[in-house]
């Protein structure tokens, strides 16, 4: 839009429209990003004690295994292993792809009835849209990513290892030696997450 403005503006002195050039100093005040912020006790608590609902499950799920939201809605059933607790997926970047996701003993029938009912949304943006209103309704001010940097917050302040955490939630290390050398066996992943307490 401020290209397009800028573009008329510089054409209304041709014009005699305007005396001179007007755009050279158009600024355009940028919209600061929402901070984000963890799952508190009491949200964790009243989603674990909410009416069951896909929704409500994925939130927990993506708390519980720091997945990203398109991560878990194109999940198919033949990339998880219930039985012994960890699935292989992941999205968006080289470190995310095709990684070991251990399972938290917890969330194992939530991840279940979410595969058998996640029906109803086509996309991963109607997902997303879908899991948001649901958030709103029920009087929570979080994204579903939110939900994700929870996970991570949880992790750190429970003393995983970050490369553990970077191979659980497929962000790539700053470190070639990390990223290229670092493979934890997936007992450890899951290991890790056992350990992890999700309480502040």
């Amino acid at each position: 839009a401020k290209i397009l403005i800028s573009n008329l503006l510089d054409y209304c002195p041709v014009l005699n429209i305007t005396p001179r050039q007007v755009a050279k100093n158009l600024y355009v005040p940028t919209k600061k990003a929402k901070a984000k912020s963890v799952f508190t006790n009491e949200e964790l608590s009243r989603l674990w004690e909410a009416d069951p609902s896909i929704y409500s499950r994925a939130i927990l799920i993506m708390i519980y295994s720091g997945m990203r939201i398109g991560e878990l809605f194109q999940l198919r059933p033949e990339q998880v292993h219930l039985d012994d607790r960890y699935l292989v997926g992941g999205e968006k970047t080289e470190a995310g792809r095709d990684r070991t996701i251990p399972i938290r003993q917890e969330i194992v029938p939530l991840l279940a009835d979410f595969l058998d009912n996640k029906g109803g949304s086509n996309t991963t943006a109607s997902f997303t849209a879908r899991v948001g209103g649901y958030l709103d309704a029920i009087g929570m001010d979080h994204t579903s990513h939110e939900a994700r940097h929870t996970f991570i917050s949880f992790a750190i302040q429970s003393q995983i290892p970050l490369p553990t955490i970077q191979q659980i939630v497929g962000h790539a290390s700053g470190s070639v030696t990390t990223s290229v050398y670092t493979h934890i066996p997936t007992r450890e992943l899951i290991k890790a997450v056992d350990s992890i307490s999700f309480v502040w």
